[in-house]
């Protein structure tokens, strides 16, 4: 007779090894093998919310719900795609009246005081019937030693960050000294024997917070995904040869989800010639979409990769003129001709090619345009010498959620 469970699992590591297929060494992981084992690794949280608490339990058939770590990253790996539910868990956090571990937030910019890191507490919070709501949290005694914990190692990393990148970057690579190959051997590894997913999960979100790529990164990388369970979720323990030990949980999976997330590209970018650039900058309220074309005339297609286009689309184009732009969906193309008549912006607009019928700032695809020149303030004159023109895509153009859009300039001033 055929075990089931051993068939399973046999058919989740072959899908495994064609999701890395082509990722040998050296080469690149798939960014649609990240988007399928986080989906999955979604589809595994969502599966176990409880609605009578508005929480999710430790593990499948768990009796303890921690709010913190648990609960509040589970909220932060589905708010990009199941917002409403998101919200529910962060409701029930606040409705326990906890509001902070002092710890995890680092990850989100979201701790009071990130640094020194100090010892916890485990917190009963409430039972309901026979379910135990507990909560962690930082108490006020300094932790000594920390530097010995990867997991530490990788959050000074990210706290450390945006306000002395030295420091940071130090704190990276000492904790990168731990790698062995297979794990983390930090002091708690070497005493348990036993390695732990989610310090894997951090090593890459640090690597990402820091814009890094390190040597280890493919390593890192595939050693996340070949824990990832049949299931969908993540085991935080593993033997020296990868075996997972004890069960798929919250924490672990939430880690995992979200550090695929920060490697995946949120676009796929084409650009007509290989000199242009496009960075992309996003946060919760808009992506700003920064471009550099040497030559002048050139074009670029941005295709999302995520479910839908964020809230907000910005550009900046580094050029000396807009002589000409265009926005196309594929549906609807915008055109814009931009220059500067007595130290003011003029801004000719019009859609689907009708010059003659300009649009005017009543219209939902009229798109404000700014020009800066290079000390940041309004261009009074062209050509631009390190400056940029700043403009917001009208919201209108993102309707019916396109696949891609496709951009176009010509700079005046071109060679």
């Amino acid at each position: 007779m055929i075990d089931r469970r051993a068939a399973l699992k046999a058919i989740a590591g072959s899908l495994l090894a064609g999701r890395l297929a082509g990722s040998r060494a050296g080469e690149p992981i798939p960014s649609t093998a990240l988007g399928t084992a986080a989906t999955r690794g979604r589809r595994f949280l969502t599966d176990l919310f409880d609605p009578a608490l508005g929480l999710l339990p430790e593990y499948r058939g768990a009796k303890v719900y921690w709010l913190y770590h648990d609960n509040y990253l589970a909220a932060k790996a589905l708010a990009c795609t199941d917002l409403a539910l998101a919200n529910k868990i962060t409701g029930a956090i606040r409705r326990y009246g906890v509001e902070e571990s002092g710890k995890i937030e680092i990850l989100f910019g979201e701790a009071r005081k990130p640094l020194p890191f100090r010892h916890y507490q485990l917190v009963e919070v409430r039972r309901a019937g026979d379910k135990l709501i507990k909560t962690e949290v930082a108490g006020e005694q300094v932790l000594q030693g920390w530097q010995v914990y990867a997991d530490l190692l990788f959050l000074a990393t990210i706290a450390s960050a945006a306000t002395d990148p030295r420091q940071a970057r130090r704190h990276f690579e000492q904790g990168m000294r731990l790698w062995d190959g297979v794990g983390f051997k930090d002091r708690v590894a070497k005493q348990a024997g036993k390695y732990a997913a989610y310090k894997v999960a951090l090593a890459l979100l640090a690597a990402a917070r820091l814009k890094l790529r390190p040597a280890e990164q493919g390593a890192l990388l595939e050693r996340l995904l070949k824990q990832q369970g049949e299931g969908g979720g993540w085991v935080t323990d593993y033997d020296q040869k990868g075996k997972p030990l004890g069960q798929a949980n919250v924490e672990t999976t939430a880690l995992a989800v979200l550090a695929l997330d920060a490697l995946r590209p949120l676009f796929k970018i084409t650009t007509k010639r290989a000199n242009d650039s496009v960075e992309v900058r996003a946060d919760k309220d808009k992506t700003l979409f920064t471009v550099k074309s040497p030559f002048g005339i050139s074009q670029a297609v941005i295709e999302r990769q995520e479910d839908t286009w964020p809230k907000a689309v910005v550009l900046r184009l580094h050029l000396k003129g807009l002589e000409g732009f265009r926005a196309s969906n594929g549906k609807v193309t915008l055109d814009a001709a931009v220059s500067i008549d007595v130290g003011k912006a003029k801004v000719r607009m019009w859609k689907d090619g009708k010059e003659d019928a300009p649009l005017d700032e009543k219209s939902p695809f009229w798109m404000d345009v700014r020009i800066v020149s290079g000390d940041g303030k309004p261009a009074r004159e062209l050509p631009l010498k390190d400056g940029y023109f700043e403009m917001a895509l009208p919201k209108a153009l993102f309707e019916g959620n396109p696949k891609s859009i496709t951009l176009n300039w010509i700079d005046f001033y071109r060679h």
